[in-house]
């Protein structure tokens, strides 16, 4: 079976929801094709032209894309599904709906979802909104390859560091606990996001983080979100404490909801050092045996297997 891959985003999105999965289905033997891919952050349309697309994707069996914002893009994916009597099928991974830069564009977005053989998405949530265009929807979680990972070993700081990651929005709900953390504990706060996805782990392992805080407002947006960027500082063992959202739930780390709870949940693993040291072990133990890349590629292919081809 040969699958040829496209995304608009050439970014950490791309790579988790379009080029990993294409790695899967590569490691259990399909033929996988993309376009290029740096894995730098940037949000532009990929400049791809016609001729590098038909030749790419000659003798495909499936087309996978991110979601398609334009007419044009429509018209050029539905002519190599016809050129190659192949199936379409895009990946949406968050809430078209509540994302305001969707909005111009949201009938296109939708056509293109009704149009696709099938969707593959991240969440049970995302499943349920986007049924009503498309009955084939299969949940793919965003996943972690360990032929990565296992390789990494995080940096030991000699300074206590929390790590931290969100909008303004999200760590407003974290603010006050981080103003009197300080005056009672020698920490140091650093920003966990890393630009781009190249390299990433490398990247993250460096900061030699002591734990980690992950605030999210709750949202219609954001219930959308898959949990990515925690399962990356669980697989280094970086402890955990954030918001119980839909989107974070299910994991072995603290959740915390008003202010109290946060001071009291960063306080505990300040000072407990065994606590940290076993919570990490447990978040790291967790991740291995549930997002593993490598158990979703049999499931992955049956769906695509069986997915059946829409008559125009």
């Amino acid at each position: 079976m040969k699958i040829f891959a496209t995304n608009r985003t050439d970014n950490k999105h791309g790579f988790y929801r379009i080029i990993q999965p294409l790695r899967m289905l590569k490691r259990s033997g399909w033929e996988a094709t993309t376009v290029p891919f740096s894995g730098k952050d940037n949000v532009s349309v990929l400049p791809v032209n016609d001729s590098l697309l038909v030749r790419l994707s000659k003798g495909t069996d499936f087309i996978l894309t991110s979601i398609v914002m334009s007419e044009a893009e429509i018209l050029r994916i539905m002519n190599l599904r016809r050129h190659n009597n192949c199936r379409w099928i895009v990946d949406v991974s968050e809430n078209i709906y509540a994302n305001p830069a969707y909005q111009v564009n949201l009938p296109i977005i939708q056509r293109s979802l009704m149009f696709a053989d099938g969707v593959i998405t991240s969440t049970q949530f995302n499943k349920e909104l986007y049924e009503g265009l498309n009955e084939n929807i299969y949940v793919l979680p965003s996943v972690l390859d360990f032929k990565l990972w296992d390789t990494i070993k995080p940096v030991v700081s000699r300074k206590f560091k929390i790590g931290y990651m969100g909008r303004k929005e999200d760590l407003e709900l974290v603010s006050p606990t981080f103003k009197e953390i300080v005056k009672h504990y020698p920490v140091e706060l650093v920003n966990a996001y890393i630009d781009g996805v190249i390299g990433q782990p490398q990247q993250l392992a460096k900061l030699g983080l002591s734990m980690a805080v992950m605030p999210l407002t709750d949202t219609n947006y954001n219930r959308c979100r898959n949990n990515i960027d925690l399962l990356e500082l669980m697989a280094l063992r970086v402890p955990l404490i954030a918001s119980p959202t839909i989107s974070y739930a299910g994991l072995p780390i603290i959740y915390a909801k008003t202010n109290y709870e946060w001071y009291e949940s960063v306080e505990k693993l300040i000072v407990d050092k065994q606590f940290r040291k076993e919570m990490g072990e447990n978040e790291q133990k967790f991740v291995k045996n549930e997002y593993d890349m490598t158990k979703f590629v049999s499931n992955l292919q049956h769906w695509l297997k069986n997915l059946p081809k829409k008559d125009y």
